[in-house]
């Protein structure tokens, strides 16, 4: 009742009021659905609190669409690296990094499918994504580059 009083006044928000995740999640749900207008949002509570507080906002369409452009750039924020790993599956460039085999294992792991039973599975795939690596470490200790870097 109050939602819709709030709704219906223009007002631009409304507290609700402190209550758990699940009745909170209730709440966000039943209002989207009486209410498909009004938006619930979840700010840090006062003080420091450990209790998120919740506000019903009434958007104009402007506003809305500022929203979503905020909440899409904060998305691309936080798979930034994501994006990285992409661009240089897809461009096929060299990859150079230092001891970097549980690097890729966990980057594989993460960004494309969980990882095979066998060492010689993922080096395989890997090679396909990632045609030509180049691991710094392995390259120093190679007894067949043994002296080509001069000594140090």
């Amino acid at each position: 009742k109050k939602v819709a009083a709030f709704a219906a006044s223009g007002e631009a928000e409304m507290k609700l009021p402190s209550v758990n995740s699940f009745v909170a999640l209730v709440l966000r749900q039943r209002i989207s659905e009486a209410h498909p207008g009004l938006t619930v949002e979840k700010r840090p509570g006062a003080g420091g609190s450990n209790w998120p507080e919740r506000f019903v906002l009434n958007l104009s369409e402007e506003g809305r669409r500022l929203r979503e452009a905020e909440k899409r750039m904060r998305i691309l924020s936080h798979i930034g690296f994501r994006r990285v790993w992409n661009l240089l599956r897809e461009q096929r460039r060299p990859v150079v990094f230092h001891n970097g085999l549980f690097d890729l294992l966990f980057m594989s792991s993460a960004f494309e499918a969980p990882l095979p039973e066998r060492l010689g599975e993922f080096k395989e795939t890997i090679h396909k994504q990632f045609p030509v690596l180049f691991d710094t470490k392995v390259m120093a200790e190679s007894t067949v580059l043994s002296g080509s870097l001069g000594s140090c």
